[in-house]
């Protein structure tokens, strides 16, 4: 027996349909003329055109049924999945037979070329479904939360599959396989830094658009950090905008890949907060397998060092924080602001940050604010032979990063050696002198 509300959903998207169709075929009836109008009808220009009008209507009339189910299910979403998966596939047959009519009345003698399209056409609008009733697995319709899920596990499993073929997919997962059972390969050093290899270029284009930024707003992203004017031939979502994103990203300059990575992010957050923490989790996660030298924190794209590195300038920002030292903490934030910059990093900078919040520190925990840190080495209580550590430290400091002298810039790793040293320091003196 079916249920008043399966019913009532029923008689609602039998109403979109019909709307869509209808909509469809005035949609390529409208093309036409316009392109009557510019003396182009009978071309491949008027095909396109009228597909990219009816693929907008097809995806507008997949979101409206999508948000019909999830206001008539509440958070019941598996038991109308199958059901938004089937009104796709009858939805597209429907448009794509009126798309067909029309284009039929164009007298266009390459019926090889039509038979492509329409084939083409077809696969575009089942990529649509796809990725609608996927999202709408998760609560999420247009990019936008509109339910939140309460699974019974981390996996629910229905029998529409996405790729047409028999058998069940999993439609909501908390974490991925790997993750759930603690499977991960061993951490590769980090050997790219002033670079975006290309699995990256790919991986953040695809991270956004899983996570339910549209093309439309991606390319308004990436078009805005290269300064690049959008393509106004483009105006279909997939796969002329989504292309044309993923062609700017693959030809941008190194540096201006990160900074689309932070534009993707802050876009999702404003959206979806869950979308961008996923995206921010995927993206570190890249970082580690692709030994890049970054990550994400905050949405902001920070330098990645060595394990001892990250966790030497975490706890010295956390302990000097909760300390009430807040001119320490904002040097420790300037190091590692400086240590970050692209495309080329500021090491001397740096290096002058991190002495000066050692210095800090260290006048604070000795009572005395005017002796230079290489001054109050010896007052600091550091065990031997440990405290000329300080000493050698402050020397170097001097000669690489406050007076520096020409040809004398010191390399990347050597910043990131004194960072965390200084940072390191920092802590022990904080805990060792009981002032938290």
């Amino acid at each position: 027996m079916i249920s008043p509300i399966d019913q009532h959903l029923g008689e609602r998207l039998e109403s979109v349909q019909r709307d869509a169709a209808d909509a469809a075929a005035q949609a390529v009836q409208t093309v036409m003329r316009q392109q009557s109008a510019k003396g182009m009808l009978a071309s491949g220009n008027t095909v396109l055109a009228a597909e990219g009008s009816v693929a907008t209507i097809y995806q507008e009339a997949i979101d409206q049924a999508a948000e019909f189910a999830i206001e008539l299910a509440g958070t019941a979403l598996p038991a109308h999945q199958s059901l938004l998966a089937s009104f796709g596939r009858t939805l597209a047959t429907a448009v794509l037979e009126r798309w067909k009519l029309g284009i039929d009345r164009l007298g266009i003698s390459d019926t090889k070329l039509i038979d492509e399209r329409a084939k083409a056409f077809e696969a575009r609008l089942e990529d649509i479904r796809i990725k609608s009733v996927k999202d709408f697995g998760f609560g999420m319709v247009k990019g936008a939360r509109k339910a939140n899920l309460t699974p019974t596990s981390s996996t629910t499993m229905h029998n529409d599959d996405p790729v047409g073929q028999k058998g069940s997919y999993p439609v909501s997962t908390e974490q991925p396989f790997s993750k759930r059972f603690g499977f991960r390969p061993d951490e590769p050093p980090i050997t790219v830094r002033e670079d975006s290899p290309d699995e990256l270029r790919f991986a953040v284009v695809q991270f956004a658009d899983d996570l339910g930024l549209s093309p439309s707003n991606a390319r308004m992203e990436v078009c805005g950090k290269l300064l690049k004017k959008p393509d106004a031939n483009n105006w279909s979502e997939y796969p002329n905008i989504f292309d044309e994103v993923r062609y700017l990203v693959e030809d941008a300059p190194w540096f201006k890949v990160y900074d689309i990575a932070e534009g993707f992010y802050a876009r999702l957050a404003a959206r979806n907060p869950d979308a961008a923490s996923s995206c921010k989790s995927r993206v570190n996660d890249l970082f580690v397998e692709l030994g890049i030298g970054w990550q994400m924190r905050g949405g902001v794209i920070v330098a990645r060092g060595s394990e001892a590195f990250n966790h030497a300038l975490e706890a010295a920002a956390d302990l000097a924080k909760s300390s009430r030292r807040p001119t320490a903490t904002s040097e420790i934030h300037e190091a590692l602001r400086d240590i970050s910059r692209r495309p080329t990093a500021d090491v001397t900078g740096a290096i002058h940050h991190a002495m000066n919040a050692l210095e800090c520190v260290a006048r604070d925990v000795t009572g005395d604010p005017k002796k230079t840190i290489g001054q109050l080495a010896t007052e600091l209580n550091i065990p031997k032979p440990m405290d000329t550590a300080i000493e050698k430290l402050w020397g170097f400091a001097s000669e690489h990063g406050r007076h520096i002298r020409e040809g004398r810039t010191p390399r990347f790793e050597e910043a990131e050696l004194v960072v965390t040293i200084a940072a390191g320091l920092c802590s022990y003196l904080i805990r060792a002198n009981g002032k938290l």
